[in-house]
Protein backbone atom coordinates (compact mmCIF):
# COMPACT_ATOMS: atom_id res chain seq x y z
CA UNK A 1 0.00 0.00 0.00
CA UNK A 2 1.13 3.29 -1.13
CA UNK A 3 2.35 5.98 2.07
CA UNK A 4 -0.03 8.73 0.68
CA UNK A 5 -3.60 7.25 -1.39
CA UNK A 6 -3.94 8.60 -4.66
CA UNK A 7 -7.88 8.54 -4.59
CA UNK A 8 -7.91 9.29 -8.39
CA UNK A 9 -5.53 6.66 -9.68
CA UNK A 10 -7.88 3.82 -7.00
CA UNK A 11 -11.09 5.38 -8.83
CA UNK A 12 -9.72 4.33 -12.48
CA UNK A 13 -8.74 1.51 -11.37
CA UNK A 14 -12.56 0.74 -10.94
CA UNK A 15 -13.66 1.92 -13.80
CA UNK A 16 -11.07 -0.03 -15.49
CA UNK A 17 -12.64 -2.95 -13.58
CA UNK A 18 -16.44 -2.01 -14.20
CA UNK A 19 -15.49 -1.42 -18.24
CA UNK A 20 -13.78 -5.20 -18.69
CA UNK A 21 -17.36 -6.41 -16.55
CA UNK A 22 -19.03 -4.95 -18.94
CA UNK A 23 -17.31 -6.48 -21.57
CA UNK A 24 -17.81 -10.00 -20.07
CA UNK A 25 -14.35 -10.61 -18.99
CA UNK A 26 -14.02 -12.42 -15.56
CA UNK A 27 -13.07 -10.91 -12.25
CA UNK A 28 -9.83 -12.30 -11.65
CA UNK A 29 -8.81 -12.29 -14.99
CA UNK A 30 -9.39 -8.47 -15.57
CA UNK A 31 -7.36 -7.66 -11.98
CA UNK A 32 -4.56 -10.05 -13.21
CA UNK A 33 -4.49 -7.91 -16.70
CA UNK A 34 -4.48 -4.79 -14.23
CA UNK A 35 -2.14 -6.16 -12.02
CA UNK A 36 0.72 -6.21 -15.45
CA UNK A 37 -0.64 -2.43 -16.74
CA UNK A 38 0.59 -1.39 -13.02
CA UNK A 39 3.66 -4.51 -12.41
CA UNK A 40 5.55 -1.44 -11.01
CA UNK A 41 3.52 0.12 -8.64
CA UNK A 42 2.24 -1.17 -5.37
CA UNK A 43 -1.03 -1.43 -7.03
CA UNK A 44 -0.30 -3.74 -8.91
CA UNK A 45 0.65 -6.38 -6.68
CA UNK A 46 -2.05 -5.80 -4.44
CA UNK A 47 -4.22 -6.53 -8.20
CA UNK A 48 -2.61 -9.93 -8.68
CA UNK A 49 -3.06 -10.69 -5.05
CA UNK A 50 -6.47 -9.95 -4.98
CA UNK A 51 -7.10 -11.72 -8.20
CA UNK A 52 -5.39 -14.82 -6.96
CA UNK A 53 -7.19 -14.91 -3.61
CA UNK A 54 -10.54 -15.28 -5.77
CA UNK A 55 -9.64 -17.44 -8.00
CA UNK A 56 -8.89 -19.75 -4.84
CA UNK A 57 -12.63 -19.31 -3.88
CA UNK A 58 -12.46 -16.47 -2.02
CA UNK A 59 -15.55 -13.35 -2.26
CA UNK A 60 -14.27 -9.81 -3.40
CA UNK A 61 -14.65 -8.08 -0.06
CA UNK A 62 -12.95 -11.23 1.53
CA UNK A 63 -10.30 -10.92 -0.63
CA UNK A 64 -9.41 -6.57 -0.10
CA UNK A 65 -10.10 -6.92 3.49
CA UNK A 66 -7.14 -5.48 4.47
CA UNK A 67 -6.68 -2.62 1.80
CA UNK A 68 -7.84 0.80 3.79
CA UNK A 69 -10.47 0.99 0.76
CA UNK A 70 -12.67 -0.90 3.00
CA UNK A 71 -12.62 1.56 6.12
CA UNK A 72 -15.02 3.85 4.09
CA UNK A 73 -18.58 1.85 5.15
CA UNK A 74 -20.50 3.00 1.97
CA UNK A 75 -17.83 1.45 -0.71
CA UNK A 76 -17.94 -1.81 1.48
CA UNK A 77 -21.91 -1.69 1.16
CA UNK A 78 -21.46 -0.45 -2.76
CA UNK A 79 -19.10 -3.96 -2.97
CA UNK A 80 -21.05 -6.02 -1.25
CA UNK A 81 -23.92 -5.50 -2.76
CA UNK A 82 -22.78 -5.92 -5.85
CA UNK A 83 -21.84 -9.46 -4.88
CA UNK A 84 -25.07 -9.92 -3.36
CA UNK A 85 -27.16 -8.60 -6.53
CA UNK A 86 -24.37 -9.33 -9.74
CA UNK A 87 -24.44 -5.79 -10.63
CA UNK A 88 -20.56 -5.85 -10.35
CA UNK A 89 -20.38 -2.85 -12.72
CA UNK A 90 -22.50 -0.81 -10.98
CA UNK A 91 -20.61 -1.49 -7.77
CA UNK A 92 -17.37 -0.57 -9.29
CA UNK A 93 -18.54 2.54 -11.07
CA UNK A 94 -20.22 3.95 -7.40
CA UNK A 95 -17.01 3.02 -5.88
CA UNK A 96 -14.99 5.20 -8.41
CA UNK A 97 -17.54 7.83 -7.60
CA UNK A 98 -17.11 7.42 -4.27
CA UNK A 99 -13.36 7.48 -4.20
CA UNK A 100 -13.13 10.50 -6.59
CA UNK A 101 -15.36 12.48 -3.80
CA UNK A 102 -13.06 11.61 -0.76
CA UNK A 103 -10.77 12.40 -2.57
CA UNK A 104 -11.74 15.93 -2.74
CA UNK A 105 -12.89 16.16 0.49
CA UNK A 106 -8.75 14.99 1.21
CA UNK A 107 -7.50 17.55 -0.91
CA UNK A 108 -10.23 20.52 0.59
CA UNK A 109 -9.21 19.34 4.00
CA UNK A 110 -5.41 19.57 3.25
CA UNK A 111 -5.85 22.99 1.95
CA UNK A 112 -7.89 24.18 5.10
CA UNK A 113 -5.35 23.16 7.42
CA UNK A 114 -2.09 24.27 5.61
CA UNK A 115 -2.13 27.57 7.02
CA UNK A 116 -2.86 27.06 10.60
CA UNK A 117 -0.54 24.80 10.32
CA UNK A 118 1.85 26.94 9.00
CA UNK A 119 0.68 29.08 12.06
CA UNK A 120 1.13 27.05 14.65
CA UNK A 121 4.49 26.19 13.41
CA UNK A 122 5.74 29.34 13.24
CA UNK A 123 4.18 30.61 16.62
CA UNK A 124 6.11 27.45 17.52
CA UNK A 125 9.68 28.41 16.32
CA UNK A 126 8.94 32.26 17.71
CA UNK A 127 8.14 30.87 21.26
CA UNK A 128 11.55 28.88 20.70
CA UNK A 129 13.38 32.04 19.73
CA UNK A 130 11.91 34.06 22.34
CA UNK A 131 11.97 31.34 25.21
CA UNK A 132 15.75 31.26 24.93
CA UNK A 133 17.19 34.36 23.28
CA UNK A 134 15.15 37.11 24.17
CA UNK A 135 13.18 36.73 27.31
CA UNK A 136 17.00 35.92 29.46
CA UNK A 137 17.60 39.75 28.23
CA UNK A 138 14.35 40.89 29.79
CA UNK A 139 14.98 40.05 33.27
CA UNK A 140 18.60 41.27 33.20
CA UNK A 141 17.61 44.22 32.27
CA UNK A 142 14.46 44.24 34.11
CA UNK A 143 16.58 43.77 37.45
CA UNK A 144 19.13 46.32 36.55
CA UNK A 145 16.15 48.52 37.19
CA UNK A 146 14.97 46.62 40.39
CA UNK A 147 12.05 46.06 38.51
CA UNK A 148 9.96 42.98 38.03
CA UNK A 149 9.40 41.12 34.80
CA UNK A 150 6.00 41.56 33.12
CA UNK A 151 3.86 38.35 34.41
CA UNK A 152 3.58 36.79 31.15
CA UNK A 153 7.21 36.86 30.65
CA UNK A 154 7.67 35.25 34.08
CA UNK A 155 4.89 32.58 33.61
CA UNK A 156 6.91 31.48 30.34
CA UNK A 157 10.35 31.21 32.30
CA UNK A 158 8.82 29.13 35.40
CA UNK A 159 6.89 26.91 32.70
CA UNK A 160 9.93 26.69 30.94
CA UNK A 161 12.12 25.58 33.99
CA UNK A 162 9.64 23.56 35.75
CA UNK A 163 9.87 21.30 32.46
CA UNK A 164 13.39 21.13 31.76
CA UNK A 165 13.86 20.55 35.75
CA UNK A 166 11.02 17.42 36.16
CA UNK A 167 11.17 16.54 32.68
CA UNK A 168 11.53 12.79 33.64
CA UNK A 169 9.43 12.75 36.14
CA UNK A 170 6.18 14.24 33.44
CA UNK A 171 7.17 11.37 31.34
CA UNK A 172 7.21 8.87 33.88
CA UNK A 173 4.07 9.90 34.79
CA UNK A 174 2.63 10.21 31.43
CA UNK A 175 3.45 6.51 30.85
CA UNK A 176 1.93 5.46 34.00
CA UNK A 177 -1.45 7.09 33.14
CA UNK A 178 -1.31 5.74 29.75
CA UNK A 179 -0.82 2.42 30.92
CA UNK A 180 -3.59 2.93 33.14
CA UNK A 181 -5.57 3.82 30.78
CA UNK A 182 -4.58 0.78 28.37
CA UNK A 183 -5.90 -1.84 31.44
CA UNK A 184 -9.05 -0.66 32.28
CA UNK A 185 -10.13 1.19 28.31
CA UNK A 186 -12.77 -1.96 27.85
CA UNK A 187 -14.57 -1.99 31.65
CA UNK A 188 -17.98 -0.97 30.58
CA UNK A 189 -18.22 1.67 33.02
CA UNK A 190 -14.97 3.25 31.53
CA UNK A 191 -16.43 3.52 27.70
CA UNK A 192 -19.66 4.64 28.16
CA UNK A 193 -18.08 7.67 30.06
CA UNK A 194 -15.33 8.06 27.42
CA UNK A 195 -18.62 8.27 25.60
CA UNK A 196 -19.89 10.56 26.91
CA UNK A 197 -17.37 12.97 27.11
CA UNK A 198 -16.52 12.52 23.38
CA UNK A 199 -19.98 13.54 22.38
CA UNK A 200 -20.68 16.08 24.91
CA UNK A 201 -17.32 17.83 23.85
CA UNK A 202 -18.65 21.31 22.69
CA UNK A 203 -18.48 21.01 18.17
CA UNK A 204 -16.61 18.36 18.20
CA UNK A 205 -18.70 15.71 19.97
CA UNK A 206 -21.49 17.11 17.66
CA UNK A 207 -19.38 16.77 14.32
CA UNK A 208 -18.42 13.43 15.66
CA UNK A 209 -22.69 12.31 15.78
CA UNK A 210 -23.50 14.26 12.94
CA UNK A 211 -21.23 12.65 10.38
CA UNK A 212 -22.15 8.92 12.02
CA UNK A 213 -25.86 9.65 11.56
CA UNK A 214 -24.99 11.18 7.73
CA UNK A 215 -22.93 8.17 6.82
CA UNK A 216 -25.51 5.26 8.26
CA UNK A 217 -28.41 7.30 6.63
CA UNK A 218 -26.81 7.47 3.29
CA UNK A 219 -25.65 3.87 3.41
CA UNK A 220 -29.35 3.02 5.07
CA UNK A 221 -30.63 4.94 1.66
CA UNK A 222 -28.29 3.24 -0.77
CA UNK A 223 -28.64 -0.01 0.47
CA UNK A 224 -32.68 -0.02 0.82
CA UNK A 225 -32.83 0.88 -3.19
CA UNK A 226 -30.67 -1.94 -4.35
CA UNK A 227 -33.39 -4.24 -2.37
CA UNK A 228 -30.61 -4.52 0.66
CA UNK A 229 -32.26 -4.81 4.06
CA UNK A 230 -32.14 -3.10 7.16
CA UNK A 231 -30.04 -6.17 8.64
CA UNK A 232 -27.56 -5.53 5.72
CA UNK A 233 -26.93 -1.98 6.74
CA UNK A 234 -26.07 -2.25 10.36
CA UNK A 235 -24.56 -5.62 9.65
CA UNK A 236 -21.60 -3.13 7.59
CA UNK A 237 -21.60 -0.35 10.10
CA UNK A 238 -20.44 -3.11 12.90
CA UNK A 239 -17.94 -4.37 10.44
CA UNK A 240 -16.57 -1.04 9.18
CA UNK A 241 -17.08 1.19 11.98
CA UNK A 242 -13.93 2.51 13.30
CA UNK A 243 -12.70 3.22 16.47
CA UNK A 244 -14.53 5.99 18.55
CA UNK A 245 -17.89 6.26 20.25
CA UNK A 246 -19.59 4.52 18.08
CA UNK A 247 -17.93 1.40 17.46
CA UNK A 248 -19.59 -1.06 20.39
CA UNK A 249 -22.47 0.22 19.75
CA UNK A 250 -22.85 -0.57 16.21
CA UNK A 251 -22.13 -4.05 16.86
CA UNK A 252 -24.84 -4.00 19.82
CA UNK A 253 -27.59 -2.56 17.46
CA UNK A 254 -26.97 -4.91 14.74
CA UNK A 255 -27.04 -8.03 17.11
CA UNK A 256 -30.22 -6.57 18.61
CA UNK A 257 -31.44 -5.99 14.94
CA UNK A 258 -30.79 -9.58 13.71
CA UNK A 259 -32.62 -11.09 16.91
CA UNK A 260 -35.85 -9.24 15.17
CA UNK A 261 -36.22 -6.39 17.30
CA UNK A 262 -37.18 -2.56 15.05
CA UNK A 263 -34.26 -0.17 14.46
CA UNK A 264 -36.10 2.70 16.12
CA UNK A 265 -36.70 0.85 19.56
CA UNK A 266 -32.77 -0.76 19.67
CA UNK A 267 -31.56 3.01 18.60
CA UNK A 268 -33.92 4.61 21.31
CA UNK A 269 -31.78 2.76 23.77
CA UNK A 270 -28.57 5.21 23.00
CA UNK A 271 -29.50 8.56 23.50
CA UNK A 272 -26.30 10.03 23.65
CA UNK A 273 -25.47 8.47 20.39
CA UNK A 274 -28.82 9.00 18.79
CA UNK A 275 -30.76 12.45 19.10
CA UNK A 276 -34.54 12.18 19.60
CA UNK A 277 -35.11 13.67 16.35
CA UNK A 278 -33.40 11.28 14.86
CA UNK A 279 -35.06 8.29 16.04
CA UNK A 280 -38.68 9.81 15.96
CA UNK A 281 -38.32 10.38 11.78
CA UNK A 282 -36.91 6.85 11.74
CA UNK A 283 -40.15 5.80 13.61
CA UNK A 284 -42.18 8.00 11.33
CA UNK A 285 -40.90 5.93 8.27
CA UNK A 286 -40.99 2.79 9.63
CA UNK A 287 -44.59 3.64 10.33
CA UNK A 288 -45.58 4.67 6.96
CA UNK A 289 -43.35 1.78 5.35
CA UNK A 290 -41.36 4.72 3.43
CA UNK A 291 -37.55 4.13 4.68
CA UNK A 292 -35.60 4.57 1.57
CA UNK A 293 -37.20 8.65 1.47
CA UNK A 294 -36.64 8.67 5.32
CA UNK A 295 -33.19 7.61 5.33
CA UNK A 296 -32.18 10.03 2.26
CA UNK A 297 -33.68 13.34 3.99
CA UNK A 298 -31.87 12.15 6.95
CA UNK A 299 -28.90 12.34 5.51
CA UNK A 300 -29.41 15.73 3.82
CA UNK A 301 -30.46 17.06 6.44
CA UNK A 302 -27.56 15.50 8.67
CA UNK A 303 -24.90 16.88 6.19
CA UNK A 304 -26.74 20.03 5.94
CA UNK A 305 -25.80 20.49 9.71
CA UNK A 306 -22.40 19.06 9.39
CA UNK A 307 -21.29 21.64 6.90
CA UNK A 308 -22.46 24.65 8.89
CA UNK A 309 -21.37 23.48 12.07
CA UNK A 310 -18.05 23.18 10.53
CA UNK A 311 -17.93 26.48 9.04
CA UNK A 312 -19.07 27.89 12.69
CA UNK A 313 -15.94 26.27 13.89
CA UNK A 314 -13.63 27.32 11.50
CA UNK A 315 -14.89 30.42 11.79
CA UNK A 316 -14.52 30.42 15.58
CA UNK A 317 -10.55 29.11 15.40
CA UNK A 318 -9.86 31.72 12.96
CA UNK A 319 -11.43 34.38 15.41
CA UNK A 320 -9.27 32.69 18.32
CA UNK A 321 -6.20 32.67 16.42
CA UNK A 322 -6.10 36.36 15.33
CA UNK A 323 -7.14 37.67 18.88
CA UNK A 324 -4.55 35.34 20.22
CA UNK A 325 -1.52 36.38 18.02
CA UNK A 326 -3.10 39.90 18.51
CA UNK A 327 -2.78 39.66 22.11
CA UNK A 328 0.62 37.75 21.86
CA UNK A 329 2.18 40.29 19.09
CA UNK A 330 0.97 42.88 21.47
CA UNK A 331 2.33 42.01 24.51
CA UNK A 332 5.89 41.77 22.56
CA UNK A 333 5.44 45.17 21.24
CA UNK A 334 4.68 46.44 24.80
CA UNK A 335 8.00 43.85 26.51
CA UNK A 336 9.93 45.56 23.52
CA UNK A 337 9.09 48.92 24.39
CA UNK A 338 9.59 48.79 28.35
CA UNK A 339 13.29 47.38 27.40
CA UNK A 340 13.45 50.26 25.02
CA UNK A 341 13.11 52.77 27.51
CA UNK A 342 15.29 51.02 30.06
CA UNK A 343 18.41 50.82 28.11
CA UNK A 344 17.68 54.49 26.97
CA UNK A 345 17.38 55.25 30.90
CA UNK A 346 20.86 53.06 31.72
CA UNK A 347 23.00 54.66 28.27
CA UNK A 348 21.47 58.48 29.19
Amino acid sequence: MPLFRNYEFEAEIFDSLAEAIVAGIPLSQAMQELSEDYRKSAYGRELAAWSYNIESGRDLVDSIRDHPILNDPQIKAFLWLGQKTGAMASAFRSVAQRLRYSGDLAKKLASDLTYPAIVVVGLGCLFFFLNNMVFPHFQAVYNSFNSPLPTWILFILKMNAFILDRWVVIVAVATILAAWAFFIRKHRIVEQLFDWFVLSMPFTGSLIRMRELFTFSHLMGEILKQDGTVQDGTHVMAETVKPGPFRKVWKTVDEKVNQGLRLDHVLANYHWHFPLLFVYVLNLGIDNDDLVQTFEDLAEHYKTEYEMTTERFTSMFAVFLVLAVGSGLMGLALAFWKLQFGLVDLLG
